[in-house]
């Protein structure tokens, strides 16, 4: 069972609410998915206990494992699990002959233990994975989400009405707090994709109709004009080039298509977990060290967006449709201490912090840049093609 809260009230999705999970073999979306590599046809291929899908170009396999399809297994639990994958299957394997390519196969979805350079991503990825497993697990539990649904939620409603029957893509879809809260589970053509394996897995516990594609945010296994939204919230401050990736998203989405997201756009922020944490979960060492430390939110891949940079990138591709900035330092400083240490996690209180954001970037936040929005909630839109 899993809880959200919607509307100030909480409530309880039951699993036998939950629409029965579509055996990938059937999906309908399957055919928009293409090789990562190459851009080539994938085939899906029945193997002796699973199923995979292989390029017709170069005979790579990209395993499925629980619904999901995997291209690049960089957390030593996923390695493990894709290992695992070709072990049970090995007999089926071999009988693919030619059509399966296993030495292209292996350097491809095992190199990353090797590379010395990947090693702080990979021992990232396994602090993520580990986090998202307790999640899916009931184990750790995740606040209700309105601190970032509201202002999403306000420019969601400035576009089409009809946004949640068009085909979804979330990439860092984490749970989906989002679209859940604003939707419910009325999302038909959903896709989620995030490089973690355990973030698809606690989303597939919301849409258990979706299409699941473990995939860094930068290369999306997608074929082109295949996509009518995506929906990226925190997304491309957390990737390499950050703003820079938007170019590889607007190929697979359709004209006239969206790109919904949301972004830091200063430093320095609150580290993770925040101001008011105490000693046993982050010491003043640790704050203080220079080197890297998930805890502290002290990562390669958690930094800002250049907002006039990325609207540079897209003239004569796309236009920005609406924005809408948020928080000042005075708000970041109450979210933490109210919102997350305390624990006044409403939709009222969302609304009064909204408020005082309104209030400070109309006055303070005219003074000084540092002074000024930390975020921005943007609706991106794809030119037609004439």
């Amino acid at each position: 069972m899993h809880c959200r809260e919607k509307n100030n009230l909480t409530f309880v999705l039951k699993q036998e609410e939950l629409m029965e999970q579509i055996d990938i073999r059937q999906h309908p979306l399957l055919n928009k998915i293409n090789c990562p590599r190459t851009g080539s046809e994938l085939e899906l291929v029945n193997l002796t206990h699973d199923v995979g899908l292989i390029s017709k170009e170069d005979g790579m396999l990209y395993p499925v494992i629980d619904n999901i399809i995997i291209t690049e297994p960089i957390s030593p639990q996923l390695e493990e699990k894709c290992r695992d994958f070709f072990n049970r299957n090995s007999d089926s394997l071999m009988q693919l002959g030619e059509k399966y390519n296993p030495s292209l196969t292996e350097q491809v979805l095992f190199s990353f233990s090797q590379d010395e350079s990947l090693q702080v991503h990979r021992e990232e990825m396994a602090y993520w994975e580990m986090r998202f497993k307790n999640r899916m697990e009931g184990i750790e539990h995740e606040n209700p989400g309105w601190n970032r649904t509201l202002p999403r939620w306000k420019l969601l409603k400035k576009l089409p009405s009809d946004l949640n029957d068009k085909i979804i893509l979330e990439i860092g879809c984490g749970s989906s707090h989002t679209l859940y809260d604003i939707y419910g589970s009325n999302l038909p053509n959903y896709a989620g994709s995030d490089l973690s394996f355990y973030a698809c897995r606690l989303t597939q516990q919301v849409f258990s109709n979706g299409l699941y594609i473990q995939a860094p945010a930068e290369k999306i296994p997608l074929k082109k004009n295949s996509i009518d939204v995506i929906v990226a919230y925190g997304v491309f401050h957390h990737i390499p080039d950050h703003e820079d990736n938007i170019l590889s998203l607007l190929p697979i989405l359709k004209p006239g298509g969206y790109i919904i997201g949301a972004d830091p756009l200063m430093k320095p922020r609150i580290p993770r977990p925040g101001l008011f944490k105490t000693a046993e979960t982050v010491t003043e060492s640790q704050q203080n060290s220079d080197e890297i430390d998930l805890r502290t939110g002290k990562s390669p891949h958690n930094e800002w967006i250049d907002w006039d940079n990325l609207t540079k990138i897209i003239q004569g591709k796309a236009k920005v449709e609406h924005t809408l900035y948020e928080y000042g330092p005075l708000r970041s400083i109450l979210v933490a201490l109210f919102y997350n240490r305390m624990g006044i996690q409403s939709l009222l209180f969302t609304r009064i912090m909204s408020l005082i954001d309104r209030v400070w970037l109309m006055t303070f936040g005219h003074l000084h840049k540092s002074l000024g929005p930390a975020a921005i909630h943007y609706a991106i839109r794809k030119k037609d093609i004439k």
